[in-house]
């Protein structure tokens, strides 16, 4: 899994000519909204797919080096999991239970 995971980031670093999390969600054609409605310690970020476009949203509360890792974060999940994402927002372990099969 971990290879997999490496050589699609490698992919899309190559294809995009970045591995800024910004610029690639821009480049990605994604919306990135910060919002600040979460507490800092809450909920760190996540993305969807509502109507054909792809959204992040990311806690503005945290630190910004914490919302630049939530942002490279979110970006994979577009990248590795868009087509369960046009069901809805899904949380990591949502992910986690669908690539263990259960």
């Amino acid at each position: 899994m971990n290879d997999m995971i490496f050589d699609q980031a490698q992919r899309c670093r190559k294809r995009f000519g970045t591995s800024d999390p910004y610029e690639l969600l821009d480049a990605m054609g994604v919306v990135l909204v910060r919002s600040a409605k979460y507490p800092r310690d809450g909920l760190r970020g996540y993305c969807t797919v509502m109507n054909r476009t792809r959204y992040v949203v990311i806690n503005a509360n945290q630190p910004e080096e914490e919302q630049r890792v939530v942002a490279a974060h979110e970006a994979g999940h577009l990248i590795l999991h868009r087509t369960q994402l046009k069901a809805g927002a899904m949380s990591d372990f949502d992910v986690l239970r669908f690539i263990k099969g259960g």
